[in-house]
Formats: C-alpha cells, structure tokens, sequence
C-alpha cells in the first residue's frame, strides 16, 4: 500500500492511496474527513495483509489542522479519529508504526497556544488512540518526531529533531516502552 495526496482541480490536497497486486498498482478510495479543506495523508503501515493504517492531517473549515488517521480492511478505507492534545493549535501525524491490527503508534508534532511547537505521539489500542507525551530535551524551545518503528506493542523508537534559542537543529530519538 502507498499514500499520499495529490492537488485536485479545486486546488487543494486530497488524500491518495495506491494498492500493488503483485502485477499492478491500483487506486483505492481513501475519504477526506467530513469538512476537510486540504487533506495530507503522509505514512502508512500495514500489519496483515489486507489491513493497513495510515496517519496524516487535514485543514477543517476553521483553518486549524486536526491529526488523521484511516484504517483500510478489505479494500476499503474508514476515517479514525485521534484527538489532538488539549489547547492545540494545531496537530500533524507524520509517522506510523503497527505491530498488529489494533497495535498502533502515530508520531509527530504539535503547535500549543503559544505556537511552540512540541512532539506527539499517539497509540491505537483496543479503546481506540490515545495521547502520549513524548518528552523534549532540556532547554528546547520546538521538537519534531517524523519517524517511528515498534518492535512490539510495548517497544517503540521515533525519530524526528530539536531545536534550542539560538542553535541549529540536533537530532532526536525517543524510546517507549509501554
């Protein structure tokens, strides 16, 4: 499975996803969220076979970007709901990483209220997903996560990068472990 978003004739992002056979690629129907303005489906992981989970963002009609996440099954995508953190301006899922069907973790970053940006992680379990606090280094006024990889549903490293005032960008990794 791939995704994506390609730029539609209204000029804004619509969410893209391509299945190969073995022989072919082929378009699958992946849906906007209802309300979506511009939607950005950057990563996917697929734990079976015929299941897959893919994470991203969208624009509402307020302007403000909301965490997305679909889940394909036999073909067809259905839209997940991962809440952003409380009083975020603004979330981005831009990672994922699945152990099994309902084992999932979705990085990323997040914007508060003050516009400092800030990591985001998120796990999809048998309750659906949920807010994880990845931390920060010491000192650090922004820190992204872009990349994940479980090992289990209790083992995850992400990847991503920090900033402090005055310095240049550092790379970091954060492990969990349940």
């Amino acid at each position: 499975m791939a995704v994506g978003y390609f730029i539609g004739k209204s000029k804004t992002a619509q969410p893209l996803a391509e299945h190969w056979n073995g022989k072919k690629w082929a378009l699958r129907r992946l849906p906007a969220p209802p309300g979506a303005t511009s939607t950005y489906v950057v990563s996917v992981a697929c734990p079976t076979g015929g299941t897959c989970i893919a994470v991203g963002y969208y624009k509402d009609n307020a302007g403000a970007d909301v965490p997305l996440a679909a889940r394909s099954s036999g073909g067809k995508w259905s839209l997940q709901h991962p809440a952003p953190p409380p009083g975020a301006r603004g979330s981005f899922l831009e990672g994922v990483s699945c152990t099994a069907i309902d084992a999932c973790t979705g990085v990323g970053y997040f914007s508060d209220s003050t516009g400092a940006d800030w990591p985001l992680a998120e796990h999809l379990g048998g309750a659906g997903w949920s807010l994880a606090r990845p931390p920060s280094p010491h000192g650090t006024t922004a820190a992204f996560l872009q990349g994940v990889t479980c090992s289990s549903a209790t083992a995850c490293l992400a990847v991503g990068y920090d900033e402090a005032s005055g310095t240049h960008e550092k790379p970091q990794a954060d492990h969990w472990h349940g």
